[in-house]
């Protein structure tokens, strides 16, 4: 990943992390076969038969991408195609356990099994999952959801209208899909905002191909910040050098994250967040200390919090827990003129 200077801190896309892993199939299998079978027939025996067979194939091959266009967009949005999976209505965990690519469950931890959904029409995405309170962990209703592209939300994320929108339900639940194929570079986020709350981005997921998006989103566990509690941490770090010109935090960006257990939903204590490229990397971090009063340069508490500022844009981070690497890579960054908070979460099973 390329950084940025400071004045260009951009984006959180933290698509990587275990609960985000919906990414879709592949035919890279049948390809390669494919291949091999063309070479080894080579063109020495080539016959009328063979080409009037070859003929046939080709057009029993047309008329199978003329059905899939008719129910996926087929060569539109390839990206929609059925892949190998579950049928509609079958238990799935993730988007790639089904053929459609749409799994519906409403959280990432702890994790919850869900039921395979019909892909969305017109190469459309569909965008579902819950809104949680940083702070309490506690599901939210009445908080506005605004999927918008990553460099839109991190350039002017107050003004960004959403590319799509829903409020969350008594359930903390939203669901809502496109009203035409998405195109975005980078990545989607969710912000969300409400009374007492700040303007805070999450990841959603990140493009299939260059711009485009497959049939569901991948992240399921949104998050809400409490204006209250960013004061809060803002004092805290008020005495800190490293801090001086990054705060408050959300009106100077930032990041606030999270280490919990992918299983329970519980904090971690004795995480440690580390950049995948120290030698490059300008990022600094904190860790709220166990009374919550206060933070330090060490490890996480029993509440699992940390902030981070100063990420290159897209700056790629994973989390040591006892010394040992978790492997849930994921990616942070802030808003590039202030505005909103943004989060990273590390679901990890310690």
């Amino acid at each position: 990943m390329n950084k940025f200077d400071g004045a260009c801190l951009g984006l959180i896309l933290a698509f990587a992390m275990t609960a985000c892993t919906d990414d879709g199939g592949s035919n890279d299998d049948e390809v390669g076969d494919d291949t091999e079978s063309t070479t080894e027939d080579g063109t020495d025996d080539t016959t009328d038969d063979t080409t009037e067979d070859t003929t046939d194939d080709a057009t029993e091959d047309a008329e199978t991408t003329e059905t899939e266009t008719d129910t996926t967009g087929g060569a539109e949005c390839p990206q929609h195609d059925p892949i190998e999976g579950a049928a509609v209505g079958e238990a799935c965990s993730t988007n790639e356990d089904c053929s459609t690519q749409v799994c519906l469950q409403f959280q990432a931890s702890p994790p919850v099994e869900g039921t395979c959904e019909e892909t969305p029409a017109d190469c459309n995405t569909r965008t579902y999952g819950r809104v949680l309170d940083f702070a309490s962990g506690e599901v939210v209703e009445g908080i506005e959801v605004r999927a918008e592209a990553a460099l839109t939300a991190a350039g002017d994320p107050e003004g960004a209208a959403g590319l799509i929108t829903a409020t969350s339900d008594a359930n903390g639940q939203f669901d809502a899909t496109s009203t035409e194929p998405l195109a975005a570079p980078i990545g989607l986020v969710a912000l969300t905002s409400g009374e007492g709350y700040f303007i805070t981005a999450t990841g959603l997921a990140s493009p299939v191909g260059s711009t485009e998006y497959g049939p569901a989103t991948t992240q399921r566990d949104i998050w809400a910040v409490p204006e209250a509690s960013l004061t809060e941490w803002s004092g805290y770090l008020e005495a800190d050098p490293e801090f001086e010109n990054y705060l408050p935090l959300g009106v100077a960006g930032g990041v606030v994250g999270r280490v919990r257990d992918l299983n329970t939903g519980d904090p971690v204590a004795g995480a440690v967040v580390v950049p995948t490229e120290p030698d490059s990397s300008n990022a600094v971090l904190r860790y709220l200390n166990e009374a919550g009063d206060g933070f330090t340069d060490t490890e996480t508490s029993s509440n699992g919090i940390f902030v981070l500022i100063q990420p290159g844009l897209g700056e790629e981070f994973d989390v040591e827990i006892g010394g040992v690497a978790q492997d849930l890579v994921a990616r942070a960054g802030s808003a590039t003129a202030g505005g909103a908070i943004f989060t990273l979460i590390f679901n990890a099973t310690p």
